[in-house]
């Protein structure tokens, strides 16, 4: 999930893409091809739209380059980059546009920088260190220090250096709770401009959110959160949550 531009935000899901507006209209859906899952989508600037996702038949990872059409909600495949087996990819854009790929493999992980605007090469690798598993991580952010990923199944979040260590971790790794700190199936994560986290708890209906720095500032929960998967906030301000069937969307109180 993640905002295409002021008031556009595209929702990835296992049944493809959708375009939709924060103000509630309906957009266009991309449904994903046979076989295939998707898993992560961003974008970076000029309206390309970079998605990863899994072919079940062929065993392998794929990342689809799309363009989005201008008032339209018109969604293009510009190219498709075939790679290895990983175990899972994650994509994330940090705050100076460049675009980074999370990939996991026989529980190690490398943060990758890809050139986006010709090559579609790698240009750095780092490795993250710090963590005993990377299995079953479910989504990646970037925040101005460095990625940000959500553990679901061991209840926690950490966070990175740009030059891959750990620097915090929120909740309580292999436990969970629904106390100020603590996490319940963390499946979704975000950063707003000034860095904040926010934490998608599907197991806790509600979204927890941290400061720059790891503390616990409070959370948001509605009767109509249930179990939610995705989280993103928009530069309008705005909190959109991704659960099964539905897309909600907040307004922040600043």
């Amino acid at each position: 999930m993640f905002e295409l531009s002021p008031g556009e935000v595209l929702v990835s899901g296992d049944a493809g893409l959708i375009v939709c507006s924060t103000s509630g209209k309906k957009g266009q859906s991309l449904p994903s091809p046979a076989n295939v899952d998707f898993m992560s989508a961003v974008t970076t600037t000029g309206g390309t739209i970079w998605v990863t996702a899994f072919d079940q038949i062929n065993r392998m990872h794929i990342i689809y380059v799309l363009e989005l059409t201008t008032g339209r909600m018109f969604l293009n495949l510009k190219h498709t980059i075939s790679r290895t087996p990983e175990d899972r990819l994650f994509l994330g854009v940090s705050k100076n546009k460049g675009l980074w790929l999370l990939a996991l493999r026989n529980n190690q992980a490398r943060l990758m920088e890809l050139d986006y605007e010709s090559t579609f090469a790698v240009k750095q690798t780092v490795s993250l260190s710090g963590v005993n598993s990377w299995k079953m991580i479910s989504k990646m952010a970037m925040s101005k220090s460095g990625p940000v990923v959500s553990h679901i199944l061991s209840h926690c979040v950490h966070a990175f250096t740009m030059s891959g260590q750990l620097r915090f971790t929120l909740g309580v790794c292999g436990k969970n709770g629904n106390t100020e700190g603590m996490l319940y199936l963390p499946s979704g994560v975000s950063v707003d401009d000034r860095d904040n986290i926010y934490v998608a708890e599907n197991g806790n209906n509600r979204i927890s959110v941290f400061s720059p720095a790891g503390q616990y500032l409070g959370h948001a929960g509605s009767v109509h959160l249930k179990k939610p998967m995705a989280v993103f906030v928009t530069s309008d301000n705005k909190l959109v949550v991704g659960q099964a069937g539905s897309v909600l969307i907040f307004r922040l109180n600043t």
